[in-house]
């Protein structure tokens, strides 16, 4: 199993889930754990990242650094994702599918993160499904 804040347990325990639950082996803790981090993204006030980070930590230290390591690791996911699969522009009217090139994986030819750009603008969630 993932591991799976005990402070979410007395809640958990409203639905009539234990701490056994959520330690057995399979895709329970997983599931588990994206209900919560549902939870955060909807309900709680910040940007995306800072919502997503809540999941670990609310306490700022510990969420700015849970945070930080969150969008490096998309970051990563996108390129990955973006190298092997045709994506689209979702922003653009007529989006056109592209499949992005294959770059080397060595330091000096990776974009830094966007969180480190000047430009870099946190996004934040601006109405509910």
């Amino acid at each position: 199993p993932m591991q799976f804040n005990t402070g979410y347990l007395q809640e958990l325990a409203k639905f009539g889930i234990t701490a056994n639950d959520v330690a057995a082996s399979g895709c329970y803790s997983f599931e588990l754990a994206t209900w919560r981090l549902r939870k955060h993204i909807r309900n709680d006030s910040g940007d995306l990242w800072t919502r997503a980070a809540n999941y670990h930590s609310r306490t700022p230290n510990f969420n700015a650094l849970y945070r930080a390591d969150l969008m490096v690791r998309a970051g990563k996911w996108a390129r990955w994702l973006e190298a092997r699969f045709v994506t689209y522009d979702t922003l653009k009217t007529n989006p056109a599918p592209r499949l992005a090139e294959a770059q080397p994986a060595t330091s000096d030819t990776r974009p830094a993160p966007a969180w480190r750009t000047a430009d870099y603008v946190p996004r934040s969630i601006n109405g509910r499904p």
